[in-house]
C-alpha cells in the first residue's frame, strides 16, 4: 500500500513539474513579446517627440521647448 501511495505522490508530483515547466515556457515567450512591444513603443514615442519638436522648432520658444 505505501509503495503505490509513493509511486502516485512521485507522480502527481512530476506532473506538477511538467506543468511548472510549461508554464515558465509560455511565461517566458509572453515576457519576450512584452519587450518587444515595448521596444516599439519607445521608438513610437521618440518618433512622435521628435517630429512635435521638427513641426514646432521655428515657433518654439524656450518655455515650449523646456515642456518638451
Amino acid at each position: 500500500m505505501n509503495e503505490s501511495k509513493s509511486a502516485s505522490v512521485l507522480n502527481s508530483l512530476d506532473k506538477l513539474k511538467q506543468s511548472f515547466e510549461v508554464a515558465a515556457f509560455f511565461q517566458s515567450k509572453v515576457l519576450v513579446h512584452d519587450l518587444g512591444m515595448v521596444k516599439d513603443n519607445h521608438k513610437l514615442i521618440h518618433n512622435h517627440i521628435v517630429n512635435n519638436f521638427q513641426r514646432t522648432r521655428k515657433t518654439a520658444t524656450p518655455i515650449g521647448i523646456a515642456a518638451l
